[in-house]
């Protein structure tokens, strides 16, 4: 699916699994550094597989350190401005380092894809992470980026009820899934809920008709992820519970 439009924007961030193609390796980004002065752990990045216990909090497996390696594809050379930009921000928020994939057996490939999606969590060996036509927005490689470090939508926290109200007879049918809650055996909020996540979609994403699919309490409206400028108060306490300081 493409993005041409804010609407067409919204529906393409989703979480795509099962992915097996193959895309050439080249042009890697420069390699990240640990936000000076949080007391963050510097070593090498991941040569194997994760340690145990090393579960995200919401059943994704977290990477090691805090270390992502990752490899830009051929075909994604377009990307890196944008990325480069995300991946900063995430850096001077956390201890989380992104870095140049060189022997390691686990790492992000990013490719120009259809759509938007990342893998959530460290899954192990290769893992694909899209951005298409129209992903380049600041807040969507946020949102996948968080993906990738082990986070699920915001939307689908087991007390969303308590936060959100949903109007199901206006979501798109085969999209459904998308408002679907995480098992409670592999949800850790981290945090209280938090309607200015990056990891949260905006009202009308997935929407039938044009008319919201889900609200505050109070009828308020929800922006999307590529219309925010970065990272939640929220995000970056729950980045740092999930990664925290050595």
């Amino acid at each position: 699916m493409t993005a041409t439009s804010p609407t067409r924007r919204a529906a393409v961030l989703a979480l795509l699994v099962g992915l097996s193609a193959a895309w050439s390796v080249a042009a890697p980004l420069a390699p990240g550094a640990a936000a000076a002065g949080k007391g963050c752990a510097v070593g090498p990045g991941d040569r194997g597989a994760a340690s145990p216990g090393a579960r995200g909090g919401a059943g994704a497996t977290r990477w090691p350190g805090g270390v992502v390696p990752y490899r830009v594809g051929a075909d994604a050379k377009s990307l890196v401005k944008a990325l480069r930009g995300a991946m900063r921000e995430i850096e001077g928020n956390s201890c989380v380092r992104f870095v140049r994939a060189e022997q390691q057996q686990n790492w992000i490939q990013f490719v120009r894809g259809e759509g938007c999606y990342s893998y959530v969590g460290m899954v192990g060996g290769r893992q694909n992470f899209s951005l298409g036509e129209g992903c380049d927005w600041h807040g969507t490689v946020l949102h996948e980026l968080m993906h990738a470090l082990g986070f699920f939508h915001e939307h689908m926290r087991g007390d969303r009820d308590q936060h959100l109200v949903l109007h199901l007879e206006n979501v798109d049918p085969s999209l459904a899934a998308q408002f679907g809650k995480v098992g409670t055996e592999n949800e850790d909020t981290l945090g209280p809920f938090d309607y200015d996540s990056i990891m949260i979609y905006g009202s009308k994403s997935f929407s039938r008709n044009g008319r919201p699919t889900m609200t505050r309490p109070d009828g308020g409206l929800l922006v999307d992820p590529y219309a925010r400028t970065g990272l939640s108060r929220g995000d970056v306490g729950k980045l740092n519970r999930r990664y925290p300081p050595a």
